[in-house]
């Protein structure tokens, strides 16, 4: 919800009056794209991620999605978390293998 007055200026010497409050709600739409998640902790098979909220644009955020793509390097993931919590200990990984890491916000108008 956004309060609003407004007054029309020349110069400092010839300002207008205040006007009366306006108050007007702009429309939902998606959460804003998440900063990529943070690592915190890794062992050889296991690697632990931190993530920040992210701007709800007017609708509550359902949950965050983290992704992989299981170290095949291909462009298909799989949903490893789905929830409202900020961080995720992924666990029975391979050593020595490259993972790719994806997030997303969701609301009631998308992800």
């Amino acid at each position: 919800m956004y309060h609003l007055k407004v007054c029309a200026v020349l110069s400092e010497e010839l300002k207008g009056a205040l006007t009366d409050p306006v108050s007007f709600q702009t429309l939902s739409c998606e959460p804003e794209i998440p900063a990529p998640p943070k690592l915190i902790n890794k062992t050889k098979t296991s690697l632990s991620f931190r993530w920040n909220a992210v701007c709800e644009n007017g609708s509550k955020i359902t949950s965050y999605l983290l992704e992989y793509d299981q170290g095949l390097g291909e462009d298909s993931f799989t949903e490893v978390y789905s929830g409202l919590e900020r961080q995720y200990k992924l666990t029975r990984l391979t050593a020595s293998t490259k993972y790719l890491f994806r997030l997303a916000a969701l609301n009631a108008c998308g992800k």
